[in-house]
């Protein structure tokens, strides 16, 4: 992998938007971005890349590890953890952090998701991932009773007693964009739309580049590949990536078969 993309998709994990409403609990904020931000500006050249995993969710996790060992404070204390009760695997935590000169112990979860609306108007079910197969609201009840309940397990607690003078804090760093549902007759470049690909034809764009999976997080550290509007989406739905142009801020759209909207709403 390129240095320089492995360097550009750190620096995004330290600025992606998150999923997670700021009110909810356990949601990361801007302040604790701008914290990590400052810590990591002097050491982020001195990273060492690495083969990225093929799955964006696990390459995500891989991304804030390399984030924690460059931290000067903060330092991987447990890493992806499963959780053993009466010979049964009740699942695993993320991350265990520990800080000490803040006398802090922190447990993360991580995800990386990009949701498609269904509507115009959606709540937290409407959205979808483009294969179908996961809804945002799904994705947060989860995190929050489940995920983040396990931190709290005896076990996990046995880890976090042996400095027992130390806060105990749950993060959840749910990072990615939701895509609005497009309508060709209102092109807002500002805003994240996804298109069917009959849409998007009749819209006769042109200079966007089609994004790999690896490419989702930060397009601008890649070398793309233009996309041609005629090819068939046998894959399912694609993301294309349009770069800054003049004043214009880069885009992201995705674009999906005709029917995948259908079965979209077919789904339970």
């Amino acid at each position: 992998m390129p240095r320089d993309s492995f360097l550009g998709d750190l620096e995004w994990c330290l600025h992606a938007p998150t999923l997670l409403s700021h009110s909810l609990p356990f949601a990361v904020d801007q302040h604790w971005k701008k914290q990590w931000q400052t810590a990591l500006t002097q050491h982020l050249n001195t990273a060492t890349s690495a083969e990225p995993n093929s799955r964006l969710g696990l390459y995500f996790e891989q991304l804030w590890r390399s984030l924690i060992a460059l931290h000067p404070d903060w330092h991987m204390l447990a890493d992806n953890v499963a959780i053993q009760q009466n010979g049964k695997t009740l699942g695993a935590i993320d991350f265990l952090v520990i800080n000490h000169r803040l006398q802090q112990i922190e447990h993360w979860e991580l995800a990386v998701k990009f949701y498609l609306a269904k509507n115009d108007c959606p709540q937290a079910s409407d959205y979808v991932g483009p294969n179908q197969h996961d809804q945002l609201s799904n994705k947060l009840s989860k995190l929050i009773l489940k995920q983040i309940p396990l931190g709290r397990h005896p076990n996990i607690q046995a880890l976090c007693n042996r400095y027992p003078n130390y806060h105990f804090k749950q993060r959840i760093l749910l990072s990615g964009y939701l895509f609005a549902l497009g309508r060709p007759e209102h092109v807002e470049p500002q805003h994240l739309h996804w298109y069917s690909q009959s849409q998007w034809q009749a819209m006769h764009q042109s200079n966007w580049y089609a994004l790999s999976k690896q490419q989702w997080l930060n397009p601008q550290g890649y070398s793309l590949n233009k996309w041609q509007n005629n090819i068939p989406l046998t894959r399912g739905p694609i993301q294309l990536y349009l770069p800054k142009q003049n004043q214009q801020a880069p885009r992201r759209i995705f674009i999906c078969p005709d029917d995948w909207l259908i079965r979209a709403n077919a789904v339970e």
